[in-house]
């Protein structure tokens, strides 16, 4: 098995690589750290120019077409230079619509997010803080060819800035897998009040309260009380996007340490 990189791939991590370390310097890291919105208008604009927040998505729906390996690829690179912002999330919150979305949901989504317009984060986490049905208890109640939402979630990333929640929320009774379901949401629907969580890596994690939230019923993503498996695997995706992320800044962690161990003098 063949496990070196492709000619696709050496010349996207090579592009991204030129690209972030002129546009995305440690210095607008730190100040976006401090910026109400944690990340750069003009360089997500950029990113869209270059197809990023479209890599995986289908050509039809004016995306890249590319796989998950060379998003890892991607995502390798930008975990090297830190970058901050809701590019991860909007990408894994794409995948749910790419793998259970309506033929409507696809149209009206895909290209959207793959144009840089659109900015998705996926609302799992309640109070609990684990990633368990058990735990989903936000409620959505049918009414006609709606659900009413009500709940909170919390460490939502990017939620005050986001267009959107790929938010799991509980239309049966109980605490098993039965019965949960999947909503995209409209983050600027009435009844929905988000707050930035302090943390110390001012990682702009939210806490999402909804009273009495309408959410259409052509919004649910797959079927009615079937959510969890779409959750299972958007969470089995998000882990190795976070880890190809992590594996990123690992690497320029052990440059810097080595470069420094060349130039120490006792």
């Amino acid at each position: 098995m063949d496990l070196r990189f492709s000619e696709q791939q050496e010349i996207l991590k090579k592009m991204a690589r030129d690209f972030l370390t002129t546009e995305c310097p440690k210095a607008l890291v730190r100040e976006l750290e401090k910026d109400e919105k944690g990340y750069s208008p003009a360089l997500w604009k950029k990113m869209a120019e270059l197809g990023w927040m479209g890599l995986v998505i289908p050509e039809n729906y004016e995306g890249m077409g590319y796989g998950f390996q060379d998003l890892t690829v991607l995502v390798e690179e930008i975990g090297r230079n830190i970058l901050p912002g809701p590019l991860l999330c909007t990408i894994i919150s794409t995948f749910p619509i790419l793998e259970n979305g309506t033929d409507e949901q696809k149209k009206d989504f895909l290209p959207k997010i793959a144009s840089g317009e659109l900015i998705l984060t996926p609302a799992l986490l309640e109070a609990e803080g684990t990633l368990d049905a058990s735990d989903i208890a936000l409620k959505a109640t049918a009414k006609g060819d709606d659900f009413i939402i009500n709940g909170t979630k919390m460490f939502v990333e990017m939620a005050h800035v986001a267009n959107y929640f790929v938010l799991a929320a509980r239309t049966k009774a109980g605490t098993s897998e039965d019965g949960v379901t999947l909503f995209l949401v409209d983050a600027r629907s009435k009844g929905v009040t988000c707050e930035v969580i302090p943390t110390i890596a001012h990682d702009k994690l939210c806490e999402v309260k909804f009273k009495d939230v309408s959410v259409p019923r052509k919004n649910v993503l797959g079927q009615v009380d079937k959510g969890w498996p779409i959750i299972v695997k958007l969470i089995e995706k998000g882990a190795v996007i976070r880890c190809a992320e992590s594996l990123g800044g690992i690497q320029t962690c052990v440059e810097m340490t080595v470069a420094y161990s060349k130039e120490r003098v006792q």
